[in-house]
């Protein structure tokens, strides 16, 4: 990607430098795999689809479902057998501790609940869980993973009123630019919204009405992994046909069947969305990745091995921070984001504290920041 730049002299600290303002690179990194039968998640090369070596296994993981990188930039991993989320080392693969799960030890059930994990996303400082085994969203404390609440379920104390609208069989979970959760109801072949505050169902986005023709679902059939596209348009995972759907971000529409039958996907599980715009699909049955160009044309298996079994899941590492990006508008470095390390070094804020020794505020930390600013980080 080209960026624009402009040269700014500025002058303090006691140090006079020039600098230039640049977009950032936001290439997507390698990508995390897991395999359901393997109980494992493999890291493969965003660039190549090679492995890397790198897998991260044990701690109990028994059916990994799904894989997310959290706020920490660990890999959180369902564990949908025996109801446990994993966390390991994102840089290792080493295991790092059971975040949820039931301790026998202790009295009470400290999951809330948990059966049959299937997915995990991160907001707000919460993570949200879907528990499949009994239709509903629980909601931890994300750097804890102490259980806060159900957040979406339907009460039977409430008789007639569904409060999860008719959710049957949570499968994966995806917060929306709109602030809404949007979910995979697996059992009723609909993406359900929910109130990403409150918990509190919206409406059916993608259903098949049956007082109307043709079908507004397209056919779709057990719906597991989606992704929103580069455009806003949502792209489902349907299992028991062998195809992507994509539909109409907005009202729910269908568009297209966007990797079709004929491309080879085996039981996709899975969806995902490289920073290009191509389109990744855990291919379950065949234990692998299919790779799609943005305008579907199939690119052909783009990850496999490693002892890979039953692809499920799928989760890019994000870019790493930039240490140059201090101030809004973020993805852009600026003059704010000089001023911002001034301020910073000038007052022995962390924020400035860019190379060792930590702790001591010197001409190294100059050199870290001006090296990544000029580089355009990361």
């Amino acid at each position: 990607m080209q960026s624009k730049k402009h040269s700014v002299t500025v002058v303090g600290a006691g140090v006079s430098f020039l600098i230039g303002a640049s977009a950032l690179a936001q290439d997507a990194g390698d990508l995390w795999v897991v395999g359901f039968s393997s109980s494992n998640a493999v890291l493969f090369d965003g660039v190549t689809g090679a492995p890397t070596g790198i897998v991260a296994s044990g701690g109990g993981l028994s059916g990994a479902h799904s894989v997310t990188v959290g706020p920490d930039a660990n890999l959180y991993v369902t564990s949908f057998n025996n109801g446990r989320v994993i966390r390991f080392d994102g840089q290792t693969g080493a295991f790092i501790d059971r975040f949820v799960w039931n301790d026998p030890a202790v009295p009470g059930n400290e999951t809330g609940g948990l059966v049959s994990p299937a997915d995990v996303v991160f907001d707000g400082g919460f993570m949200y869980v879907a528990s499949l085994g009994n239709d509903r969203v629980l909601r931890y404390n994300g750097a804890t993973g102490a259980f806060i609440d159900v957040f979406v379920w339907d009460d039977p104390a409430t008789g007639a009123i569904d409060e999860s609208g008719g959710l049957d069989e949570t499968e994966f979970l995806n917060f929306a630019p709109n602030g809404m959760l949007y979910i995979a109801s697996g059992g009723t072949d609909e993406v359900l919204r929910f109130d990403g505050s409150t918990g509190a169902f919206i409406d059916k986005l993608v259903f098949d009405d049956p007082g109307t023709v043709p079908d507004e679902s397209a056919g779709l059939n057990n719906p597991h992994g989606f992704a929103f596209g580069p455009g806003g348009d949502l792209f489902i995972s349907s299992f028991l046909t062998n195809q992507v759907l994509r539909f109409d971000g907005t009202t729910g529409l269908p568009v297209s069947a966007f990797v079709p039958v004929s491309a080879g996907a085996v039981r996709p599980h899975d969806t995902a969305f490289d920073a290009d715009g191509n389109l990744y699909v855990a291919s379950f049955n065949s234990n692998d990745v299919r790779k799609f160009a943005p305008d579907g044309t199939p690119l052909g298996v783009f990850a496999s091995g490693a002892g890979l079994n039953l692809a499920s899941g799928m989760a890019f590492v994000p870019p790493a921070p930039c240490p140059a990006d201090l101030a809004e508008p973020f993805g852009v470095l600026d003059f704010s984001d000089v001023v911002a390390f001034l301020t910073a070094f000038g007052s022995m804020d962390p924020a400035a504290d860019l190379a060792p020794p930590v702790g001591v505020f010197d001409f190294s930390d100059v050199v870290a920041f001006l090296g990544s600013f000029g580089a355009g980080c990361p």
